[in-house]
C-alpha cells in the first residue's frame, strides 16, 4: 500500500509559498553531481544555494539516507516537516 501523498503535498506547496513569500527563486528537482536528486532549492540574492529537504513523517525522516550528501551541494540545508513532527529528532547542523 502506498504511503498517503498529502502530508507530503501540503508540507511542498506551504513550503513553496513560504519560500516566494520571502523572495526566494525556487526549483523543485535538480540533479546532483552524485546522481541524486534535491528536492527543493532557492537561491539566495547574495548568491547562497540552500536546499530544502522535505520530510512529510517521523518514518519518511528515517528512512532517507540521501540528505546527508546534499550538503556538500549547498550553503545551507534545511528541512520542511509537518507541525507535528517532533524537531529535536533534525539533524543539529540543519537550519
Amino acid at each position: 500500500m502506498a504511503a498517503n501523498p498529502k502530508p507530503r503535498l501540503f508540507v511542498a506547496r506551504g513550503t513553496r509559498r513560504l519560500l516566494r513569500a520571502m523572495g526566494f527563486c525556487t526549483v523543485t528537482e535538480l540533479t546532483l553531481q552524485s546522481g541524486r536528486r534535491a528536492m527543493w532549492w532557492r537561491f539566495a540574492s547574495d548568491g547562497t544555494i540552500h536546499i530544502v529537504e522535505i520530510k512529510s513523517s517521523l518514518a519518511d525522516f528515517r528512512a532517507d539516507q540521501k540528505w546527508p550528501d546534499y550538503r556538500l551541494h549547498c550553503d545551507r540545508l534545511y528541512f520542511a516537516v509537518p507541525g507535528d513532527m517532533p524537531h529535536a529528532i533534525m539533524p543539529e547542523d540543519a537550519d
